[in-house]
């Protein structure tokens, strides 16, 4: 009687990348992955002060803060592979409650992460002592804002210093359920004063195409164009980063010019 010989079992996949493990969750539902929240820490990169400069220890006095456009959905990547490059990435991310499909295909709000800037994200280095050109190699990266010269446009320190000094501590995510949490309250608060049948009409009204300011939250004093509006929110155009951008604002955090 002939002996068949077994098939070997197939081998395990190898564990996914870091880069696989980001790709599998856009949108992000929960808390920022591991690989996300070690490449942005302060401690990686010598504190608030500066970054590690590539072959040198400690940080660079000279590094300043620059604007790096991705291209779409791969602002998670380009975080990873700018770090490993030696440069230190931050990519400011906000928390909404955004309705998402689910597998039976109804619609449930989930608590969702996102980069507050899609597309664009920040990158600190030295111009006269790190790689900073090996940017342009990376798959994630579509152009860095330049200037006259070719030479790298500067974002301010104090700009980037707010963006981190509005987050959650631990993982530095605006979190913009506050405000939504915080409209409800005052819409239970005023129809209980007046009745639940009187209509609450206190958010300013603004129509598409109208200039208005922003007077508080991340773009406090900044000028738009509205694009769009709902009851709630109201999408802007604003001029950022050398290009029009869109952002959502709550309607009570501007004023109609």
């Amino acid at each position: 009687m002939m002996a068949h010989a077994r098939r070997p079992a197939p081998a395990a996949p190898p564990p996914p990348t870091d880069l696989e493990i980001i790709a599998r969750t856009k949108p992000l539902t929960g808390a920022v992955p591991v690989p996300i929240l070690r490449a942005q820490s302060e401690d990686a990169w010598g504190g608030p002060s500066g970054p590690r400069s590539v072959g040198t220890p400690g940080p660079s006095s000279d590094a300043l803060w620059y604007c790096v456009k991705t291209h779409s959905k791969a602002e998670f990547r380009a975080v990873l592979e700018i770090s490993r490059l030696g440069l230190r990435p931050y990519c400011p991310l906000v928390m909404q409650q955004r309705k998402l499909r689910q597998p039976g295909g109804k619609r449930e709000p989930r608590d969702v992460i996102e980069p507050l800037f899609p597309r664009y994200l920040f990158v600190q280095f030295d111009r006269h002592r790190d790689r900073w050109r090996a940017l342009f190699n990376l798959e994630s990266v579509d152009w860095l804002m330049m200037g006259a010269g070719e030479v790298p446009i500067s974002v301010p320190d104090r700009a980037i210093a707010y963006l981190r000094a509005q987050g959650r501590l631990g993982d530095g995510v605006w979190d913009d359920r506050t405000a939504a949490e915080r409209h409800r309250s005052e819409a239970r608060a005023r129809q209980e004063a007046h009745g639940a049948r009187v209509p609450v009409t206190y958010l300013p009204a603004v129509e598409p195409g109208q200039r208005v300011k922003i007077t508080s939250g991340p773009f406090a004093d900044l000028h738009g164009i509205a694009r769009m509006a709902t009851h709630r929110r109201i999408t802007l155009l604003l001029d950022m980063f050398g290009a029009p951008q869109e952002v959502q604002v709550e309607r009570s955090e501007v004023q109609a010019l």
